[in-house]
């Protein structure tokens, strides 16, 4: 946003001729912010596992990322489906009826 406040700045002639410039060093920006995401999503694609036998709990103070909107997984929410297919598999492992009475 400063770049586009420095060229209104300029005359129409000067505007055109450092046009460029900025769309080279706005290029540039642009890809050193989505080439993260870019590498997140790629690892993202290749799947992950639920482990149920590794459940803890998470002190809300201990998570780092993502907290800022800028952050790469912020937004990023689990689906509904899956939710319930970790819900249920936690329910049969762990609390099958007669299971405490083993």
């Amino acid at each position: 946003m400063d770049s586009i406040d420095e060229l209104r700045k300029l005359d129409k002639d000067e505007q055109m001729a450092q046009l460029p410039i900025y769309l080279q060093e706005f290029e540039r920006k642009l890809q050193q912010r989505i080439m993260p995401l870019i590498s997140l999503s790629q690892k993202m694609n290749k799947g992950s596992i639920v482990d149920t036998r590794q459940i803890t709990t998470v002190s809300k103070q201990r998570i780092i990322t993502p907290v800022k909107q800028s952050d790469e997984l912020y937004g990023v929410c689990v689906p509904e489906f899956i939710l319930t297919e970790i819900c249920t598999l936690i329910k049969e492992k762990y609390f099958q009826a007669g299971s405490l009475d083993d």
